[in-house]
């Protein structure tokens, strides 16, 4: 969060002016949320020290708390707890800002604290200030030793971080800005603009040029279009929205809209930096939840990777094995003509045409019948090999296709999936109950992704393996489509109707190519067939199909298109 978003924030933020704190909780280590109440309505109010997530906006997003709060929980209750919000101020265009809250003391008597977000990335901090600017406490002690220039400790005096001489854009003319721009040309225009001006992260720098309609040598065009955006935001004319990734999923927040990325606006900046981070939260808390999933298909990828490699390399050549049993049929052939108790014996090969000589090696020890019944025995003996490690490499190259497909559906889960997926890794043999218990965790149904095409036909999609079975040997008729992405792991998809036009088959094929590992990719071919050409062999495993008469079709996903189809 950069000086701008906050700035954004903070303006908003204004209309709680006056908002009595009800509750105070500290349901992460870093991280404060204030229940305040503001014209009969109850609000949240977070505050986050995590480095990489520092921020603070009104929040509808509800975080479990412990059962037993935090010191620096309790000593803002006991201090905050009734207060009331009279004051959210910026420091300047600097990632600072100060709620000044009216309270009463352990006398009785009326007071102000000051209560500091400082979201400064990694350093980042929250402090509880006396109105004399004394630290009472801090969500993160640092002594001298860890920073001797911004120590915070309870005792302290508080001073606020040095903001350099770095220039305020929302005070600054548009000639300011020319002269300050046509410095350094050599420098991209971007970098120029955030090491110049306070507020700006060389991401908004570069997102906050793309809203101008100006070649990059212009300066003076660029100045002036700057000039009125930094006036609209000095009035608090913000245009909030979330930019999206090719998945839409969201990456970043602007208090404006760049021209040329994707994204959806927001209705306030703290709609759009709650959005922003739930999904942050909700991506992480999967990784968390699968991170022994994942660790597991890893390892179990590894293990058959290791077993290929072994076995070929074990198993005997099949021209090797020819050699062992044209050898035994020589020395038969010729057993009335060749004397034991030599070393090797010379013979026609009469299997080449025309007929060379060849040296077979002999145990002097063993009659030629004897030597050649060796040679017939390691032939079987290598045959049977063969045979039983050629079956074992396209039974592990099997299973690895499975893991790999559950590698991606677990890398994909959505919170719902989760279980799902792990009750089927337990099945598989590839995981124990965790704390030795017995019993699979209970889970709940899950339907599949719906889809509706442009000529109002539905077109389902598989979640994991097991509804991929479903979807196609359960739920799909005979006649209808069935769809998967060729030759890596993905959804099954059912075009759910035995006759439809092109457009409905080219947007299936988007949202299979969507929904598999070619996702991010261009020109990701996909395999239609009907489903009566989709069979299951025995003992297959879950998700695990083959198909014949197939044809493909060669797409680039489209997730703006594909979330339009979404039921």
């Amino acid at each position: 969060m950069d000086g701008l978003s906050i700035a954004a924030a903070v303006f908003e933020l204004q209309s709680v002016l006056g908002a009595k704190i009800e509750k105070v909780h500290q349901p992460e280590k870093d991280v404060l949320v204030l229940t305040i109440k503001s014209d009969r309505t109850s609000k949240r109010l977070l505050l986050s020290a995590s480095s990489g997530k520092a921020r603070i906006h009104l929040t509808n997003t509800k975080k479990q708390n412990p059962a037993i709060a935090p010191n620096f929980c309790m000593v803002l209750r006991k201090r905050l707890i009734d207060g009331r919000i009279v004051g959210i101020e910026q420091h300047g265009m600097d990632r600072c800002v100060t709620l000044r809250i009216s309270a009463y003391n352990e006398l009785g008597d009326k007071t102000e604290f000051l209560l500091i977000a400082e979201l400064l990335g990694k350093h980042s901090n929250l402090i509880l200030c006396n109105s004399e600017f004394n630290v009472i406490d801090c969500i993160r002690r640092v002594d001298f030793t860890m920073s001797p220039n911004h120590p915070m400790m309870p005792g302290l005096r508080y001073e606020y971080p040095e903001i350099g001489d770095k220039l305020d854009p929302r005070e600054t003319s548009a000639d300011v800005i020319y002269h300050v721009l046509s410095e350094n040309i050599y420098v991209p225009l971007d970098k120029r603009l955030s090491s110049s001006f306070s507020g700006f992260s060389p991401a908004c720098a570069k997102r906050l040029l793309a809203c101008v309609k100006a070649d990059s040598d212009d300066i003076r065009n660029i100045s002036a279009q700057l000039s009125t955006l930094f006036s609209r935001f000095k009035s608090g004319k913000f245009e909030p929205c979330v930019l999206l990734n090719g998945d839409n999923r969201p990456t970043d927040v602007f208090p404006f809209v760049p021209d040329g990325f994707n994204n959806v606006r927001a209705e306030s900046m703290c709609e759009a930096l709650d959005t922003l981070y739930s999904a942050v939260d909700e991506n992480e808390h999967i990784k968390r939840i699968t991170a022994s999933m994942r660790k597991c298909i890893h390892n179990s990828i590894e293990r058959c990777e290791r077993k290929l490699s072994i076995i070929e390399s074990e198993i005997s050549d099949r021209n090797e094995l020819d050699k062992l049993r044209i050898y035994g049929e020589l020395l038969t052939a010729n057993i009335y003509r060749l004397k034991s108790g030599f070393a090797s014996a010379s013979v026609e090969n009469y299997y080449e045409n025309p007929p060379v000589t060849v040296v077979i090696p002999l145990d002097s020890m063993k009659s030629i019948n004897e030597n050649a019944q060796s040679y017939f025995k390691r032939y079987k003996k290598g045959l049977r090999s063969l045979e039983m490690g050629t079956q074992q490499i396209e039974e592990t190259h099997k299973e690895l296709d499975y893991l790999r497909e559950m590698e991606y559906l677990v890398a994909n889960a959505a919170d719902s999936d989760v279980a799902v997926l792990q009750n089927e890794l337990i099945d598989g043999g590839y995981m124990r109950p965790k704390n030795g218990m017995s019993k699979k965790k209970s889970v709940k149904i899950v339907e599949p992704y719906v889809f509706r095409s442009s000529e109002n036909i539905e077109i389902l999609v598989g979640r994991n393996s097991r509804q991929n079975d479903e979807l196609t040997f359960k739920i799909a008729r005979p006649g209808y489509t069935w769809l998967h992405a060729k030759d890596m792991p993905g959804s099954h998809v059912i075009i759910m109707a035995e006759s439809y036009g092109e457009a409905t088959l080219e947007q299936a094929a988007l949202i299979c190519a969507y929904y598999s590992k070619g996702r991010m990719g261009a020109n990701v071919s996909v395999d239609y067939t009907q489903r009566r050409f989709v069979k299951k062999p025995n003992g297959a495993k879950p998700g695990m199909v083959i198909y014949t008469k197939q044809k493909t079709l060669t797409v680039t996903p489209n997730a703006t298109l594909i979330e339009t189809l979404r039921v």
